[in-house]
């Protein structure tokens, strides 16, 4: 089973390959061995789909096409652009489906490869599709003219409208509905409410007072389902307008979650009519929209703490688009939950487009980078190395404290140069991420490293605290040459710096007694009885937090 990502991704890789074939049939016969490995291609990245799910059905738009509602390609030009193409021959969706034959997807690119004006032909895209006789690709059209002519042929009493459709059994189908017509006539429209009706509808809404958005907006889309003309999409359109706006006003997140769900449903349900779609694509929209999402936030600023339950609903449901708003929240928000709760909504919304985490890394305020490289560590793609192995010399050190961190958690190993020269850093803190990252790694080469440091001449001179950092971080790797090194550590009672290696000793002891290291109880007992105030202290803690655990 493909991750939403994944088939994303290879629905891309299908629009490409189908740009490349267009072009391929216009230039060379189809027996040429170019144009052959072009629809080769276009057929085998159909079939990779078609592999993990029955149909495959891309939505046309003047100016891009969009799978599974995320945009898979975009073309505002007007010369070669395929979904322009498409769209100005009434075609609003094409579905390609299981048991797909490359005689067809031959067809269909001949199809969509054809031109008009260089070839002399009347016929448009829809006829050429119909003329094929597809079985497995179906095409939704919607023409207003085409539809507006046979309303009229039809009311004066003339012929049936033209179905311009495929494949045959749709044609079936309308056939079949026109002889249903004397029957279904006798069916009212519309069907009245009584005031008794009116009465007990309103006493049920009202049981439970909480819940009357949610069903007002259930019930609304239920007759969006059911519309039929234009005005009707309209007005049911605008009531769901205004009952998201209320609910959006009193900060019911999970109504509006549980509504968006319903909506992504009907809206990717194939067998809808273009006008359907028309109406809820605005609809869908408003929930990656900047005045949704900026409202979220303020919500947040003030309080509002989302579930475990509605909080993996809205991340599911934004898509890539929200990126840049949720971006500039994180520049305006004062609450610290607020922000974590963005930048983990970020966390999960940004794998789909790295790119457009990584741009706001050159903004200007440290606390917005140092966010979005916690997003990046948090996400673990391999592509932001290079972005965050830049961010690791920023200026500000709370930025570079967590580009260690993030750059380390997601090269492993290759991170190495650089934690070396983090070791190195002149903020403290720093320091200390670039010893976590090196404790987390538990590799031969970070062991080494930190041994290395260690048995430095300039050791010595470092802060009590960072001494206990890295005296922690090699107890974690342990081993006969770390005890090795440390019991001679803890006996050595050089005259040279003699104040600076007691307090080593000293240190070193008191990791020793919070790690709880019982084979270094020797060496303790015999610095119980040393003349040194701080070393003899450090110890017995130590022989204490080992012998008796607190």
């Amino acid at each position: 089973m493909l991750t939403h990502i994944e088939r994303i991704s290879s629905a891309r890789k299908v629009i490409e390959s189908l740009l490349r074939a267009r072009k391929a049939v216009r230039i060379y016969p189809d027996n040429s061995p170019i144009a052959a490995k072009a629809v080769n291609d276009l057929y085998a990245d159909l079939l990779t789909l078609l592999a993990f799910q029955d149909r495959i059905s891309l939505e046309i738009m003047q100016d891009a096409i969009l799978f599974e509602l995320e945009e898979i390609f975009h073309s505002a030009s007007q010369e070669n652009n395929i979904s322009l193409f498409l769209f100005r021959d009434g075609i609003r969706e094409v579905t390609f489906k299981k048991g797909l034959t490359r005689e067809e997807v031959l067809g269909f690119v001949h199809v969509v490869s054809s031109d008009r004006a260089r070839e002399g032909a009347s016929d448009d895209i829809v006829t050429r599709m119909w003329e094929h006789d597809f079985k497995h690709i179906r095409c939704i059209v919607y023409e207003t003219e085409m539809l507006a002519a046979a309303e009229t042929r039809e009311s004066a009493g003339g012929c049936r409208p033209e179905v311009r459709d495929f494949p045959a059994e749709l044609s079936r189908a309308h056939k079949d509905a026109f002889s249903k017509k004397e029957e279904e006539d006798k069916v009212p429209d519309v069907i009245e409410f009584s005031d008794e009706d009116l009465i007990c509808l309103r006493k049920e809404i009202q049981r439970n007072r909480a819940d009357r958005t949610g069903k007002c907006l259930a019930v609304a889309l239920e007759l969006f389902v059911l519309a039929e003309t234009q005005q009707e999409y309209g007005e049911i359109e605008n009531i769901m307008n205004k009952a998201l706006d209320y609910a959006l006003t009193k900060g019911q997140v999970d109504i509006l979650a549980d509504f968006f769900i319903k909506v992504k449903t009907a809206y990717m349900d194939t067998a809808r009519n273009p006008r359907f779609k028309e109406h809820l694509s605005r609809i869908v929209s408003f929930f990656s929209s900047e005045r949704f999402l900026a409202k979220v936030g303020s919500l947040l600023d003030g309080g509002l703490r989302l579930d475990e339950e509605t909080f993996g609903k809205l991340t599911r449901l934004l898509d890539k688009r929200s990126i840049p708003i949720l971006i500039v929240l994180l520049g305006y928000l004062d609450s610290i939950f607020a922000r974590k709760t963005i930048v983990n909504m970020l966390s999960e919304i940004g794998k789909s487009d790295i790119a457009a985490i990584t741009e706001a890394l050159d903004d200007g305020r440290w606390y917005v980078v140092r966010n979005i490289v916690i997003v990046l560590r948090k996400i673990g793609d391999k592509e932001a190395k290079r972005h965050l192995l830049k961010i690791v010399g920023h200026k500000d050190p709370r930025v570079r404290r967590e580009a260690v961190k993030a750059f380390a958690q997601i090269s492993g190993g290759e991170a190495m140069d650089m934690l070396s020269k983090a070791l190195d850093d002149r903020n403290q803190s720093v320091r200390q991420a670039a010893l976590g990252a090196l404790t987390d790694l538990n590799i031969l080469p970070a062991k080494t490293l930190l041994l290395r440091r260690v048995q430095s001449r300039s050791f010595v001179g470092r802060d009590y605290e960072e001494k206990k950092d890295y005296f922690h971080a090699l107890l974690s790797y342990n081993g006969d040459d770390v005890r090795e090194l440390f019991g001679e550590m803890l006996l050595k009672n050089s005259s040279f710096r003699k104040t600076k290696n007691d307090e080593t000793r000293a240190a070193l002891a008191y990791s020793i007694g919070v790690k709880g290291e019982k084979g270094f109880l020797p060496f303790l007992y015999q610095l119980n009885d040393s003349k040194n105030d701080i070393v003899q202290r450090a110890a017995a803690e130590a022989i204490r937090k080992i012998e008796h655990g607190h």
